[in-house]
């Protein structure tokens, strides 16, 4: 629950691939992994390396999206090079550009209103939904409140949070039952509900499976699954046998490949099982905790 920041070459144009690529693979795989990888955003930038041979964007400030950090607008970034620019040269003696952010942090109160944004945004079907971890879930409870489904709806409306139009949509995606000792895991319950329904093929899982893709023919077969595999994960994790098992798992009609509607099924699953395991540690924490003293 501390906020991250990651800066560097990472030698590719597409950050959104790279992280959609990971997070497939851990979701495939069940790995832990850093919520940065669900949860991040990055500070803009024009071209960052600008060659005779090449013209890119490959370096990065990524940092927590999580309301954990606040980015701060400010006139250090370098401008951008001129058309026919080539660098290194008298001016820039780097062959890549610097990346410049300043941040600072969030409050309690703020990042309180950011997860309880985002719980309401992905219960309404507005955003395509991730795994809310790192207390999220409970910092929304915060923000929102309510005895009921009806009364937390209305409070998400005078939070600015929701139009007046989609409060009865957001009571009816959250009523669901309350546990009286945590009250705020009814929020963590919608919201899975929100991740499992989540309709369609979304851009990570559309990135994740072109990479899978190898052959271009729109599904992925046995060997793919395990020649990408095979190339992402450390041998230490990698096993045929977790290939086959996640095959199996994934193509769930059994027609020996996988469908980019099967794909994504499989992340939003692996995605909910996510947020369900890290609530049931906080809780479990709390206890182990409160029989300290």
């Amino acid at each position: 629950e501390v906020p991250a920041i990651v800066a560097g070459d990472l030698n590719a144009e597409s950050l959104q691939e790279v992280t959609a690529v990971a997070g497939a693979v851990c979701g495939l795989r069940d790995l832990d992994v850093h919520p940065l990888l669900f949860a991040s955003n990055e500070v803009p930038s024009p071209v960052t390396s600008q060659t005779m041979r090449r013209k890119s964007r490959i370096d990065y400030v990524v940092f927590s999206d999580n309301g954990l950090l606040e980015r701060v607008d400010d006139e250090k970034a370098p401008p951008p090079l001129e058309e026919e620019a080539c660098i290194p040269d008298a001016t820039h003696p780097s062959d890549h550009l610097p990346v410049i952010g300043s941040f600072k942090f969030a409050d309690k109160a703020a990042r309180a209103l950011f997860c309880a944004q985002r719980v309401v945004r992905d219960c309404l079907g507005a955003t395509a939904p991730r795994p809310l971890l790192c207390g999220e879930v409970a910092l929304a409870f915060e923000a929102l409140g309510g005895r009921g489904a009806a009364e937390t709806a209305r409070n998400a409306y005078k939070n600015g949070l929701c139009a007046e139009g989609d409060v009865d949509k957001l009571r009816e995606a959250i009523d669901v039952p309350r546990d009286a000792e945590r009250p705020h895991l009814f929020l963590h319950h919608a919201h899975k509900a929100a991740l499992e329904r989540s309709a369609g093929v979304d851009e990570a899982a559309r990135l994740a499976f072109r990479f899978f893709d190898r052959d271009d023919d729109g599904f992925v077969a046995r060997g793919e699954l395990f020649k990408t595999l095979k190339t992402i994960l450390p041998a230490d994790v990698f096993s045929e046998a977790a290939v086959d098992r996640i095959f199996a798992a994934v193509d769930r009609d059994h027609d020996g490949k996988i469908s980019p509607e099967e794909f994504s099924q499989a992340l939003r699953h692996a995605a909910g099982e996510r947020e369900r395991r890290d609530a049931v540690s906080r809780r479990d924490r709390r206890g182990r905790l409160g029989s300290a003293f």
